[in-house]
């Protein structure tokens, strides 16, 4: 990968954040959310281990529990994802 297309990546995922936050600073966004995590929270459990991680293989296996992967989103897709997420918690 080339640094312009880096350079163009970051803008884009830049521009996406900053739309997003927007999106998720609506009280009723936020609410959603909320509930979200409520609905979502024990499934999760069930995905982790004994000190509360969980695992790629595992994130993977939950979405392919609830139709995420393949239907959704690529295994690529996943691991971008997963990265994100879990580098975001450190």
């Amino acid at each position: 990968m080339k640094v312009g297309d880096i350079i163009t990546d970051i803008e884009k995922n830049s521009t996406m954040i900053q739309e997003m936050i927007g999106i998720i600073q609506d009280p009723e966004v936020l609410k959603l959310m909320e509930l979200m995590h409520k609905l979502i929270y024990p499934y999760y459990l069930e995905y982790v281990d004994s000190s509360g991680l969980m695992h790629f293989e595992n994130f993977v296996n939950f979405c392919r529990d609830f139709s995420v992967f393949p239907d959704l989103v690529s295994k690529p897709g996943l691991h971008r994802i997963f990265h994100s997420l879990s580098s975001s918690t450190s």
